[in-house]
């Protein structure tokens, strides 16, 4: 079995078929089947792994809690899936372990993925470093808009991660050389949280900021560098 360095896939994977199933209506025929009890069996073989992380970091693996997140979204995808056809379920237990294993990343999360200081998601286990991905926790259904920890999460990434309003990835060395600019879509990130978290107008003046950097054709680029406001990396 060969190793992955963005563990977050297993978690996308099942995602997306959760969400198709349920626009397209039950389609779980028996090779889907195995195809989801194969991809799950994965993640639960594999979440407690470290790896690169949805940036693919050079600077070495890490418990990334994004990586970690997916990984429950993915286990909690599979049980609607399940629940969907319940005749195919392969044996009494599975339900029951893969909901236990669910269970358990969450409290992993819940234990290591969140400063005790600030109360926000940070970017990986036993951290107190910011990462845009942290915003995924309320967007992807992880806490509720109205749990502290998703204003929390919120109000650290705009502090910390922001520049004129636009968002950055993250900050700190990642083995690579020179800056970036920030990250269009963790900008938009930050606008759906805070529409999420009831903070409208502030999720339109983002939205209008992100809007102001498209071309003549309406067409964005992935990242928006700002001359007065760049982050650099350090050197290696």
């Amino acid at each position: 079995m060969g190793t992955v360095p963005e563990l977050d896939v297993y978690g996308e994977l099942l995602a997306a078929l959760d969400l198709a199933m349920h626009l397209r209506g039950d389609d779980y025929r028996p090779e889907r089947a195995v195809f989801v009890h194969d991809v799950v069996e994965l993640a639960v073989a594999r979440w407690r792994e470290a790896d690169e992380g949805i940036w693919e970091v050079r600077s070495g693996r890490r418990h990334y809690v994004f990586s970690k997140l997916m990984a429950w979204i993915g286990l909690d995808s599979a049980i609607r899936i399940l629940d969907r056809r319940p005749d195919q379920v392969r044996g009494p237990e599975l339900r029951r372990r893969w909901v236990r294993e669910r269970d358990e990343i969450r409290a992993e999360i819940e234990r290591r993925g969140v400063d005790p200081a600030t109360g926000a998601f940070v970017q990986a286990f036993d951290s107190v470093a910011p990462d845009a991905t942290a915003l995924q926790a309320i967007l992807r259904g992880f806490v509720a808009p109205d749990d502290p920890r998703a204003a929390a999460t919120v109000d650290l990434i705009d502090a910390e991660l922001t520049r004129d309003g636009h968002v950055y990835r993250y900050h700190g060395g990642d083995g690579l050389r020179g800056g970036e600019g920030s990250f269009v879509l963790c900008t938009l990130w930050l606008a759906s949280a805070l529409a999420y978290l009831g903070r409208t107008e502030e999720a339109e003046q983002r939205l209008g900021l992100v809007l102001g950097c498209a071309n003549d054709l309406g067409l964005l680029a992935e990242d928006y560098i700002d001359k007065l406001a760049r982050v650099r990396r350090p050197t290696a």
